[in-house]
């Protein structure tokens, strides 16, 4: 079995973020981002490992015609993987160490 280091989330360089149903998150460097509860929803979660930037989305229904209330682009694949991919592709770089959260 390889020898895996877990992250050391007591460093306070680390930066955890938990990401709620319908929500998501997009961060870098050593932040941890992570979501409980899928149940019957689905997590997306995309990395760029040359820049060190990742995000996740936890996704609630699976089209926005299953929904009576379709504001919330994190809610469905069809605008959170978009919404996820813009938000990690023009991530400034004055924001290194920091967070974007909805």
């Amino acid at each position: 079995m390889p020898n895996v280091n877990e992250p050391n989330v007591t460093d306070p360089k680390v930066q955890e973020i938990r990401v709620k149903v319908a929500d998501y998150a997009v961060a870098n460097g050593e932040s941890i981002i992570s979501t409980i509860g899928l149940g019957s929803c689905v997590a997306i979660m995309l990395y760029d490992g040359s820049s060190r930037i990742g995000g996740l989305a936890h996704i609630l229904l699976p089209s926005e015609g299953l929904s009576l209330d379709s504001e919330n682009r994190a809610k469905f694949p069809s605008t959170a993987i978009p919404m996820l991919a813009s938000a990690e592709t023009s991530w400034p770089r004055h924001l290194e160490g920091h967070r974007i959260a909805r």
